[in-house]
């Protein structure tokens, strides 16, 4: 037997015929046998089993319904859609353009947590950060065919408006700080003006004058006057939501960012003192190299800072900072903390407010802050700390649930209660009873005014039960002595020898004692023979006629547990087996 699958054994044959007629010229001169129809028809089709093979993705491919979802869980304070053309330039960021999108991931480390920073500045949603991929795939010095230069894109007048410098010599539309804080100002005042992110970031595009054209006064969004938007423009939002979707869910999509130096990753800032220096001579200076310190410093344009520049500022690897400002210390307990998560940025912070800042901006939390950092749960910022930010947070588990002690004021407990005893037939009937935690002695203690108030309405009520029930007093003791007994699951002392030896057969020569005399008068009393003569309830308070009643209710008791009660729980069966049966019959024949 085979043990290959079916379709290789199909796939073969026909691959090693496409393969020999491929490779037949090349090995010798003789011309190839003509083929026939079957020959041709197997090869026509190892040919194409072959560009099947080689056309397989080795990535994850998803349904609209997995794209619907994940946008659905995108939107917030930004409303995402999927219409034909997100969904074309999904597929082109994560299955046709994988490896630009790769490298783009690896920039991201550089510039995100600075976009991050800004735009949480403005209180502006910080998917935002993704529109530099939209407007310049994240390239510092790019410039558009309508001279918009830097990552954010801004042309020479609107840059100006924004407090950017322009000139010969320097461009502030590269520099990631300056540019990232003017966008982030002019997003603010875009959204303020439309209340729509969708139309703010058309507005960014094409400018607010078109926009305003077909907005104002009308209530309408993106979608709404999407056709009457320049082409471009049209495309622009789609494009921004695509590129939000990829590289939010780039893990599912298998695309692996490509990995940047540290000193491109980890960064801060000096100011310098003003007055003309070179890219060459700081990159001796500061020991970095000068094409690092020009990728992390394109404002510069002819790679040196001029002497007119006020107040210069330059962007330098974090740990070349911590060795210049004396807390190099800090800086190397922090990094060589053994951790599988990445360091996203190191900040200083100087005070609670700092902090609590860049909780907000990087969306973590105190405790993974103080976690990442290794510090105490009781730290307090002291002016000059630093901290890192890592990539990943704590997972967010479930409080475990408090428990609340309740107010228990009452307790049901399954107990059998004495309903009416007969003489005759010696049954005892009983039934579940519910006891109040109130009348036991582990009720919780009272104020006096409710205590009173309490002890009040049980006289009263005690008072009426005396008043319309006169004759059950006694029955009623005899009950309560029974349930106390059976409670407590102790057995009633044994009968004297001189005791009747069957409470419903006396012997001839027994007397009848008070207690079955009483319980005859109750059970008389609801049939024929009914005595008019009723005991007090007095008659047996002596000690004397109280231990003949025990007595004489301890066989009562015996038989309770035994025959009687396998009697009534035999009777409840609707249908009773031979052996139940049996049971019930012998049962009623030693009666």
């Amino acid at each position: 037997m085979n043990s290959q699958p079916e379709s290789m054994n199909n796939t073969l044959p026909n691959t090693f015929i496409f393969f020999f007629y491929l490779l037949m010229p090349l090995y010798s001169t003789a011309t190839l046998p003509e083929m026939d129809a079957k020959t041709s028809e197997l090869l026509v089709k190892g040919m194409a089993e072959l560009m099947e093979m080689a056309s397989d993705p080795d990535y994850p491919v998803y349904s609209d319904a997995h794209y619907r979802a994940r946008l659905l869980e995108m939107s917030g304070a930004i409303q995402y859609r999927l219409t034909p053309d997100i969904k074309n330039h999904i597929k082109h960021r994560t299955e046709k353009y994988r490896s630009a999108t790769e490298r783009t991931l690896g920039l991201s480390e550089m510039y995100f947590p600075i976009f991050e920073e800004y735009l949480a500045h403005k209180n502006i949603p910080h998917h935002l950060k993704y529109l530099p991929i939209v407007e310049s795939n994240l390239n510092a010095v790019a410039k558009s065919h309508a001279s918009a230069v830097g990552l954010w894109q801004f042309i020479s007048g609107t840059g100006r408006l924004y407090g950017l410098k322009i000139s010969s010599y320097l461009d502030e539309r590269s520099d990631t700080h300056k540019a990232s804080n003017a966008a982030a100002t002019m997003l603010a005042e875009l959204y303020k003006r439309y209340n729509d992110w969708p139309l703010a970031l058309a507005a960014y595009n094409c400018g607010p004058g078109r926009v305003d054209r077909y907005v104002k006064g009308n209530n309408k969004n993106f979608w709404d006057i999407r056709s009457m938007l320049p082409r471009e423009t049209q495309m622009y939002v789609p494009y921004f939501m695509a590129v939000a979707y990829s590289y939010e869910f780039h893990h599912l999509h298998q695309l692996q960012p490509r990995k940047l130096p540290t000193d491109l990753v980890l960064t801060d800032t000096i100011h310098l003192s003003p007055g003309y220096k070179s890219l060459s001579q700081l990159a001796r200076k500061y020991q970095i190299n000068r094409d690092t310190l020009k990728r992390l410093n394109p404002v510069y344009i002819k790679n040196y800072i001029p002497s007119t520049c006020a107040n210069p500022i330059l962007v330098l690897p974090s740990r070349i900072v911590a060795k210049h400002r004396n807390y190099r210390s800090q800086f190397d307990r922090i990094t060589n903390m053994k951790t599988s998560n990445p360091i996203k940025c190191i900040r200083r912070v100087n005070s609670e407010a700092e902090l609590a800042f860049y909780i907000k901006a990087h969306r973590c939390s105190r405790p993974d802050v103080l976690f990442w950092n290794g510090l105490p749960s009781h730290y307090k910022v002291r002016s000059g700390d630093i901290i890192a930010i890592r990539k990943y947070c704590l997972p967010k588990t479930k409080p475990k649930p408090v428990v609340v002690k309740k107010d228990i004021k009452t307790i049901s407990i399954h107990a059998l209660k004495v309903l009416s005893m007969s003489h005759r037939d010696q049954l005892l009937a009983t039934a579940p009873v519910y006891l109040n935690i109130s009348k036991l002695k582990t009720r919780p203690k009272l104020s006096v005014q409710k205590m009173a108030a309490y002890q009040s309405a049980q006289t009263l009520q005690n008072q009426n039960l005396q008043q319309s029930q006169p004759q059950v007093a006694y029955q009623s003791s005899v009950v309560r002595t029974v349930s106390r007994q059976r409670s407590r699951g102790r057995r009633l002392r044994k009968p004297a020898p001189s005791t009747t030896t069957n409470l419903g057969r006396q012997n001839s020569y027994s007397p009848v004692t008070p207690a079955i005399q009483a319980v005859k008068s109750v059970h008389d009393k609801s049939g024929a023979g009914v005595q008019n003569k009723q005991p007090k309830p007095g008659a047996l308070s002596s000690s004397s006629s109280r231990k003949m009643m025990l007595e004489d209710l301890n066989k009562l008791s015996d038989k309770i547990q035994s025959k009687e009660q396998a009697i009534l729980k035999a009777k409840k069966y609707l249908r009773t087996s031979a052996e139940e049966s049996a049971a019930i019959k012998e049962l009623k024949q030693g009666e």
